[in-house]
This record gives C-alpha cells, sequence and structure tokens, in this order.
C-alpha cells in the first residue's frame, strides 16, 4: 500500500499574525486572499442602520465578523464624525487608582521628632513638614 503524506503549511495571513509591517488583530475580516478587508461605506451606513434594531453579535454575523469589531468601526465613524465623550463619563476618567488618600481629612498628629502639631498628608506620616525639611529625619 502507498501512503501519502500531507502536510498543510501555515497560513501566511492568519489571525495574529504579521502581514509586511503591518500587524494584523484577531476578528479582522479577511478576503479570499488572505488580505484584511476594509469597511466599505455602504456596509458602515448598512451596520448603522442594522444596530439600531440588532445586537452587535447578530450584526457581526452577517458581515461575517466579531462584534467588538462592528462596534469599534461604529464608534471610530461616530468619532470621526465629530463625537466627543462625557468628561464625566467612567470610560474617560484616569485609570490611576491611587491606593492613598493623599488629602488633608486625615486628620492631625504629633511630630516623633519635636512633638509638634501638623497636619497629616498620608497616613504614613510621622514627622512634620520642618523636620522632613531640615534633614532631622534619619
Amino acid at each position: 500500500m502507498h501512503s501519502a503524506s500531507i502536510t498543510a503549511a501555515p497560513s501566511a495571513a492568519g489571525h495574529g499574525t504579521s502581514v509586511g509591517t503591518k500587524k494584523i488583530q484577531s476578528g479582522t475580516r479577511m478576503d479570499k486572499r488572505g488580505r484584511p478587508m476594509k469597511w466599505k461605506d455602504d456596509e458602515l451606513k448598512l451596520a448603522g442602520e442594522l444596530i439600531r434594531g440588532h445586537t452587535a453579535t447578530e450584526v457581526g454575523k452577517i458581515f461575517n465578523t466579531t462584534k467588538n469589531a462592528v462596534l469599534g468601526v461604529l464608534y471610530r465613524e461616530k468619532v470621526k464624525n465629530g463625537y466627543v465623550p462625557p468628561t464625566n463619563s467612567k470610560y474617560t476618567v484616569s485609570k490611576i487608582r491611587h491606593r492613598f488618600k493623599r488629602d488633608s481629612s486625615l486628620g492631625e498628629r504629633e511630630c516623633n521628632i519635636c512633638s509638634k502639631t501638623f497636619t497629616m498628608s498620608s497616613r504614613f506620616d510621622r514627622f512634620c513638614y520642618e523636620c522632613r525639611r531640615t534633614g532631622r529625619v534619619a
């Protein structure tokens, strides 16, 4: 018996691979040749109309892409047309989370060196500003 060995060549344009210098992200729509597809104007318009009556997942299935690709392209189009997100939105606030409270509402205490009362700016403050500034703190 003759056995044939079948080897599959790796795809040069699969998801998450580099094509030239441009990185293709997963979820990118691909054409038959393995190149990323661009959203055409009529597709954008249709997606905008469909999203009003369907979920993003359903629209993604219609366009053979993911829901996040649909939401992303619609949001980018909205921003391109002049949309500015509100400044008080939870999505536009700083992502830095302050671990310790840094205000004067922490109270007062006595300095461990000179026993002068000072306002704490951190729960770790043990010395007044004068003792820190003059270098008495070792």
